[in-house]
């Protein structure tokens, strides 16, 4: 399963799955589970900034780019806003899947806002 779907973990990321796999399922692995257990493994990953990125670079275009769709430079942004700064952004595409995920799993503030100096790590 994996050889046929290399562009979706890193080297990195396979290697921690391959162990988390053992370590979770030293016995039989139900596979019945695999797409659950490898959506949540990735969404993991993003969220423990383990994907091989050159991430300074990245979080600063996209600090960069939110500051843009925050005129009054608070920091902090809605989840809408955030959308609509990633949606244009000219140095990234991302999928619907990808949105999907940074939409649902960024932390956002008491207020329900996203302190974007914060979690550009975690978006990078």
């Amino acid at each position: 399963i994996f050889e046929k779907h290399t562009g979706i973990f890193t080297q990195k990321e396979y290697t921690l799955l391959l162990k988390k796999i053992q370590a979770d399922y030293p016995r039989d692995f139900p596979y019945a589970e695999i797409n659950n257990y490898l959506f949540k493994f990735k969404v993991d990953a993003i969220k423990g900034g383990l994907m091989e990125n050159n991430v300074s670079k990245l979080e600063m275009y996209l600090r960069r780019l939110f500051e843009i769709f925050d005129p009054e430079k608070t920091g902090r942004i809605t989840t809408q806003v955030m959308m609509e700064a990633l949606e244009s952004a000219e140095k990234i595409l991302l999928s619907k899947m990808q949105l999907y995920i940074l939409r649902n799993f960024v932390n956002k503030n008491e207020q329900g806002l996203i302190e974007y100096h914060k979690e550009s790590k975690f978006l990078a």
